[in-house]
């Protein structure tokens, strides 16, 4: 049974014994995989093994798999990923002919192709297992089925788009639908309203554009929250490598707290910025720019907050590198916005549905 990639959640309502996914736009094919995994593992087959099929793989492995149970699971999804040096031999040939037919509700097999010609379609081997399957051929979206598709994965997270900014958005995001896939989900996070406009297309294209961990940390210096605060749920939206913030936020503190050594001991403010970014290796005229927001963070945070910042950053950093993400996020995001403001108590600035987005 040949399945659009659109219409496999209602296949999943009922289980094949093997999937064929095949085409060359990746995201579509990982998304695919990830639904079927899914079904899979709620319908009880709860070990996936994923099998890298190149030249020279051995098949015996597969067939040791199917004639011994596991000691895991008595249901396995077997996931194999058949690259284009990989071939199906006459020796997998037979093995997969031998598990048709003795084939039990025991293993799913999910073939995952990086390349699939004419000649795979007309073999014997698919021939043999094409009746027992549910093909996904997975083809480039382009034209009026992108904008259709962008369209689609709006409506999913509970938003709704004008033709104008979905344009916009199909215009940016160049057919990549990874790129268009994670710009969408941003928008939840930044909009407070349902209807998309093309003014937040473009306002999201510009964000996305200009906002980086180096913008966070210019505006925890300016003391801005607000500005901290969307910085950070576009961050959190992007996929982003939090240790590269702690480390960063820990460097301006340092920073910070041998400035207010420096200035303490008499120095002028553009001799201690020049001597600080000699140690640093940052070039000048970078701290030379910021220099009027060190002075402002100074004023609002003294040595001991300084001292003890650092430290907090060490236990979040502790935090990350042992995959308690969820409380290290919460925690960063807390710390940053009290010291950027710490007049204002930090729960103030969120609004009520921040803390489903973590």
């Amino acid at each position: 049974m040949k399945v659009q990639a659109a219409q496999l959640h209602k296949a999943l309502d009922q289980l094949s014994s093997v999937y064929f996914i095949t085409g060359e736009e990746i995201f579509q094919k990982e998304e695919a995989c990830h639904k079927i995994r899914k079904k899979t593992y709620e319908q009880g087959y709860q070990e996936h093994i994923i099998y890298h099929i190149e030249q020279g793989f051995d098949w015996q492995v597969l067939e040791s798999m199917i004639n011994y149970p596991s000691l895991f699971s008595d249901k396995q999804c077997i996931e194999l990923r058949i690259y284009e040096t990989g071939q199906i031999t006459r020796q997998a040939e037979k093995i997969l002919s031998l598990w048709l037919n003795k084939k039990t509700n025991h293993h799913i097999l999910l073939f995952v192709f990086s390349k699939f010609t004419k000649a795979m379609e007309k073999s014997a081997w698919f021939s043999m297992l094409e009746p027992n399957s549910t093909w996904i051929p997975v083809w480039k979206i382009e034209g009026r089925a992108l904008i259709q598709w962008l369209n689609e994965r709006v409506k999913q997270i509970g938003l709704t788009i004008s033709y104008d900014a979905l344009m916009l958005l199909a215009e940016n995001t160049e057919g990549n639908l990874l790129a268009a896939s994670q710009e969408i989900e941003k928008l939840p996070l930044i909009l407070e309203h349902k209807k998309v406009t093309m003014q937040d297309i473009t306002q999201l294209v510009e964000d996305s554009a200009q906002y980086d961990i180096f913008k966070l940390i210019d505006a925890f210096l300016k003391g801005d929250t607000k500005q901290v605060l969307r910085i950070f749920n576009y961050l959190q939206a992007d996929a982003t490598e939090w240790l590269n913030v702690v480390w960063v936020m820990s460097r301006e503190l340092r920073i910070l707290l041998h400035l207010s050594d420096l200035l303490h001991q008499g120095d002028f403010l553009d001799q201690a910025i020049y001597t600080i970014a000699n140690l640093q290796k940052i070039p000048i005229f970078l701290m030379k720019k910021k220099r009027h927001d060190y002075l402002a963070c100074l004023n609002r945070l003294n040595v001991i907050t300084l001292k003890k910042g650092i430290l907090y950053l060490v236990s979040l950093e502790t935090l990350f590198k042992t995959g308690q993400y969820q409380c290290a996020k919460r925690g960063l995001l807390s710390f940053i916005l009290v010291l950027s403001n710490p007049k204002q108590p930090f729960y103030d600035l969120l609004p009520d549905e921040f803390n489903a987005s973590f």
